[in-house]
């Protein structure tokens, strides 16, 4: 269910009609830093390295430059991107619900980007 075409670096979503309340453990944070790929894995780094976890259908990989699509705009790695949503608590079970596909990326803690 990873959002992307068959080449770039494997992105994590989830289905954006999962329950209310499914999605997050706090909807209302944000979350910026720039663009990067580890591990095969689209994350960003900043203070940490977090793997975002995108609505399904909102994100799409651009392989010819490089960026990534999210709701219209294009972000190259190297990027700043802004993004609301929320952590989550228990990121193993979070991982292991229906709908949602996220790839192993190594020590990345997960943001769920908000619809």
């Amino acid at each position: 269910m990873t959002d992307r075409q068959s080449t770039g670096p494997r992105i994590a979503t989830y289905r954006h009609d999962l329950p209310p309340g499914a999605t997050t453990s706090s909807a209302a944070a944000r979350h910026e830093g720039r663009l990067a790929v580890i591990d095969n894995c689209l994350v960003t780094t900043g203070s940490s390295i977090v793997q975002p976890v995108f609505p399904a259908g909102s994100v799409n990989w651009d392989e010819r430059a490089q960026s990534l699509i999210y709701k219209g705009t294009a972000y190259r790695i190297g990027s700043r991107i802004e993004l609301g949503g929320g952590g989550v608590g228990d990121e193993a079970a979070y991982a292991a619900r229906t709908g949602v596909s996220i790839p192993r990326c190594g020590a990345a803690r997960l943001f769920v980007v908000g619809p």
